[in-house]
């Protein structure tokens, strides 16, 4: 394996497990403005399926996330790991189509 494609499978793994530890541990909201808007919209989104084109929920992300929030707030969490882990690998694949020698640093800056 190419040294730097562990360094960057390593600093990937190593910051969604720790948002993960961090909001799953938490005895608090780590979003208390918009979040719990957002997860509101897209929890009650299937009793009341005008919410799907709510301006405010973002009908895309109501869409896609509104089968994490029927789980619970900790499938809202789950559901923007995993958002936040495909944006990392999209972002290291746009770093290594410009050349990017150390694309892993952009992870970095990601997170």
């Amino acid at each position: 394996m190419n040294p730097n494609r562990a360094i960057e499978i390593s600093i990937q793994l190593a910051f969604v497990l720790l948002v993960a530890i961090v909001a799953f541990t938490s005895g608090g909201l780590l979003d208390t403005g918009d979040g719990i808007a957002h997860y509101q919209i897209a929890r009650f989104s299937w009793s009341h399926p005008e919410l799907f084109l709510h301006h405010w929920g973002k009908p895309l992300f109501t869409l896609l996330s509104s089968p994490f929030a029927q789980i619970g707030f900790n499938g809202m969490i789950t559901f923007n790991l995993i958002c936040a882990a495909l944006t990392g690998y999209y972002l290291l694949k746009l770093s290594k189509s410009f050349s990017i020698e150390r694309a892993w640093v952009a992870l970095l800056c990601l997170f």
